[in-house]
């Protein structure tokens, strides 16, 4: 299904979907009835070759913990294009965060994240391997030549990113690029992903127009 947001509790993990799920939650999980959340205890025993399986929403990170105590994770892919608005330091703070989740997360393997003018060079040291700094010109180039193939394989292969990953199928055109840029970038690029229902491709940057998070002095 398609996942907006999760939420981790203390007693359980839930699955906010951005649309009914189609088919019946997984064996262990329960579902709301309108079959937009499931529900799964956090002592669930997980069978070991779910280890193997890729993970489904690889650009999930965590956006902050509500009043109940509760994280929140958000879901990049579904959003395309995240801006954020705010104080300039606090923006820069929360991109540097959602920068070292995607360094470190272990269901993040194989993304790649590109840091533009500079920006979070600081950050490289977490993980080499998906953190790379470039300029910005070549970031959002590698951006706009990936959206073009991901609807050149989806057509080629009559598979979505999401079923892709569930079956194993062609693993490398599902992994997540990030771009992580100070400035909305000029041009339709930013307008493109932010109307796709899940976008591999991934643009957050600071933005005070239309902030996809508002942040403020106490948190968003």
């Amino acid at each position: 299904p398609q996942l907006g947001a999760a939420v981790l509790g203390g007693e359980d993990l839930t699955l906010l979907f951005t649309h009914p799920a189609a088919g019946e939650a997984p064996e262990g999980w329960s579902a709301t009835d309108d079959a937009r959340a499931w529900m799964l205890p956090r002592w669930t025993f997980l069978e070991a070759d779910l280890e193997t399986q890729p993970a489904p929403y690889p650009a999930l990170v965590t956006i902050g913990q509500d009043e109940g105590g509760r994280t929140w994770l958000l879901d990049l892919e579904t959003l395309g294009s995240f801006g954020i608005g705010g104080e300039s330091q606090q923006v820069a703070d929360l991109a540097r965060f959602l920068v070292a989740e995607l360094a470190v997360n272990a269901w993040s393997e194989g993304s790649e994240v590109l840091l533009a003018d500079q920006f979070g060079s600081e950050t490289i040291g977490l993980n080499p391997t998906r953190l790379r700094q470039v300029d910005r010109d070549v970031a959002l180039a590698r951006a706009a030549g990936l959206v073009d193939e991901m609807d050149e394989v989806e057509q080629n292969l009559d598979a979505d990113v999401l079923t892709r990953r569930r079956d194993g199928l062609v693993l490398d055109t599902t992994h997540p690029v990030v771009v992580v840029v100070p400035s909305r970038p000029e041009g339709d690029l930013v307008d493109d992903l932010a109307v796709r229902q899940r976008s591999r491709v991934v643009v957050v940057h600071g933005d005070e127009e239309t902030p996809a998070v508002e942040l403020t002095g106490d948190g968003m």
